[in-house]
């Protein structure tokens, strides 16, 4: 046994709450105990190979595995009458997450970057500062771990890896790693990989001239150490820039996961410090880990819960893709099947809706039929506004990556401000009106820059089909969507009073809409065409809607629209004027009409002829003769 004088050290770790406080410390086989051997000046002794046995040298138990020697520890401790107590219990201890057996801690010799030489600490603090973060809580992530990091650790003990290209001279084991030695070693690499180092004779990697500025040595030994893969990774904008010298340093947009903080992003921004004193990016955008719809994480040793190539399979990738970008991606996203149905219903809704207004162009052809800004219908000038607005708002969501507002944005007007509303009162003039007229060519011509606006924008989300959107697609600019650029000149179409008046006007729509809403539950009518409004309006709304007096039936899809000026008569309650807003109020009464139904557009506007009820006229309306008076000959 060993016979020799030990010292008592103190240490905060140590408390008498957990065992005897008296424990033993090992210099050599832990960071604490490592820190106290150096306060202390004791020697760090770590008598353990690479191979994780004990030196032969080592009594008792030299060459034996460090785990394997405990019986032969407690052994010799009680053939020398040593050994008060043995006992097995259970404790933390740690244990690697990969293969998951118990790590050993062992002190040796390592290569370092150090923080705080030539201020390498601070000019990583002041360079974060220049970079724009996404979110934009990852510039304090990173400044908190860069604050309190210690030195860097860039050498790593393990069979494969990139060498560290360094010699130690055989006589005083000085260590040698020069600009000369890391430029022969990249000649070498370069030919003949980075194996070589390991393969070939060590006199190719060697200077002329070579010596120990130690001891004037000159035999020298490889290192047998790797480097850091995070050094690897993080050196990348290098290696890819010098393969590509047409690519301008940094680079734009340095994009991971929440864990590269301390990994990618965090190597990347030292090393480019070190080469290049300055981040190797302009922008980082982090995203989270996708999870199931209970929260478990998918991953390398998990593997998918829910397949990728399944969901593409069953719906299609731009599915896939319409949910990536409709999830708050800068945390934990979540997939499952129910969620995946929602945004299905999202894509049908989105796919039909364009499918709509591209399917009124087909007989529009932009170069010779789009009628002038100024000339199109109000309508039509309210909608463009509209989508001005919204295209807008989608490119300032894409220039901050912030896709999941972007997708509701596009989302929500095509389902309220498009579909459920700017589609459903322009059909009658695309149905009904002359192919030719000003009315129809104007709603067309409105639907145009629409559509080939959203067919840009909707191109990043859903990129097969915007393409096959812009395949049928009348005066599309360019072969592919892909190739065309976003949108521009937006700003021409913002008209706020106009965009106001509309916005009053479509208020007013949805409480004639209840009161339909409630005629056709009572089975009074089948459509709102057959049904007329009355409205009485005082105020200023009075004159608002007096000025759009033509355009009622049309906003309101009934057949007749009767508008009369007046306040309420005295003692009438309030509550029967249905509709107020901040200028004046409406009484809004709705019943069927007595006329027949024109058998073309539908509306009950033809001249009653039958007594039976629900009577379609046999010749159609005065607009409907006019336009087919107008149409041009059928092509023979």
């Amino acid at each position: 046994m060993y016979e020799r004088d030990s010292v008592a050290v103190l240490a905060d770790y140590v408390t008498l709450e957990q065992g005897t406080g008296a424990v033993h410390t090992a210099p050599g086989h832990g960071t604490d105990d490592y820190a106290t051997g150096m306060r202390y000046g004791l020697e760090v002794y770590a008598p353990i190979g690479p191979s994780g046995r004990f030196n032969d040298d080592v009594e008792v138990v030299g060459g034996e595995k460090v785990f394997d020697a405990n019986p032969k520890v407690e052994a010799a401790l009680a053939a020398a009458g040593r050994l008060w107590q043995s006992d097995t219990v259970e404790h933390s201890y740690p244990h690697c997450w990969r293969c998951h057996r118990p790590v050993i801690f062992l002190a040796t010799w390592q290569w370092f970057i150090a923080m705080d030489t030539d201020d390498l600490r601070g000019r990583a603090l002041a360079a974060i500062k220049k970079v724009e973060w996404f979110p934009a809580w990852g510039e304090e992530r990173i400044r908190n771990m860069l604050a309190n990091r210690p030195d860097w650790c860039i050498s790593r003990q393990r069979s494969w890896g990139v060498p560290i290209p360094a010699v130690y001279c055989t006589g005083c084991r000085e260590a040698v790693l020069n600009t000369a030695l890391t430029d022969r070693a990249a000649a070498v690499f370069a030919d003949h990989g980075a194996d070589a180092w390991y393969e070939r004779d060590l006199a190719e990697f060697l200077p002329a001239g070579l010596r120990c500025a130690q001891c004037d040595g000159t035999d020298f030994e490889r290192e047998r150490d790797i480097l850091d893969v995070w050094f690897d990774s993080g050196s990348s904008h290098e290696a890819v820039l010098g393969d590509h010298p047409e690519l301008q340093w940094p680079y734009d947009v340095y994009l991971e996961g929440s864990d590269q903080y301390r990994g990618w992003f965090h190597s990347s921004l030292l090393v480019g410090l070190g080469t290049r004193n300055a981040a190797p990016y302009r922008q980082v955008i982090t995203h989270g880990f996708v999870v199931d719809k209970v929260g478990r994480k998918m991953s390398k040793s998990v593997g998918n819960t829910v397949e990728p190539q399944t969901v593409i399979s069953q719906s299609g990738a731009d599915v896939l893709r319409l949910w990536v970008a409709m999830v708050d991606y800068r945390e934990e996203v979540r997939i499952g099947s129910e969620i995946l149905a929602r945004v299905i219903e999202a894509y049908r809704k989105i796919r039909n809706t364009l499918r709509i207004l591209v399917a009124n162009l087909y007989d529009f052809d932009p170069a010779t039929d789009a009628v002038p800004l100024d000339s199109l219908q109000e309508v039509d000038r309210y909608a463009l506004a509209r989508y001005g607005d919204v295209a807008t708002r989608v490119l300032q969501g894409y220039e901050r990556y912030e896709f999941q507002s972007s997708v509701h944005s596009l989302n929500h007007y095509l389902t309220v401000d498009v579909s459920a509303f700017y589609v459903d009162i322009s059909k009658d003039r695309l149905y009904t009106f002359g192919p030719r007229s000003e009315a129809r060519r104007s709603a067309q011509t409105a639907i145009h820059i629409i559509v080939d606006g959203l067919t840009r924008l909707f191109a990043p989300i859903l990129p097969m089909t915007a393409d096959e959107l812009w395949r049928n697609l009348p005066g599309a600019d360019a072969d592919s969507v892909h190739l065309a650029d976003f949108p521009s000149g937006l700003e021409s179409l913002a008209d706020a009073e106009l965009v106001e008046r509309w916005e009053r006007l479509r208020r007013l729509r949805d409480a004639v809409n209840n009161q339909l809403e409630a005629l056709r539950k009572a089975k009074v009518i089948g459509t709102s065409l057959e049904a007329v409004v009355h409205l009485t309006v005082n105020g200023e709304l009075g004159t608002l809607l007096e000025h759009y007096r033509d355009d009622l039936p049309t906003l309101f899809i009934t057949s007749e629209v009767t508008l009369t000026q007046g306040a309420p008569a005295a003692g009438e309650a309030d509550s029967l004027f249905s509709y107020q807003d901040a200028a004046g109020s409406a009484r809004i009464e709705v019943g069927r009409l007595d006329n027949a139904k024109c058998p073309r557009c539908w509306r009950w506007v033809c001249p009653p002829h039958s007594d039976e009820p629900n009577a379609a006229s046999t010749e159609v309306c005065a607009r409907c003769a006019d336009a087919l008076a107008n149409a041009p000959a059928p092509v023979a």
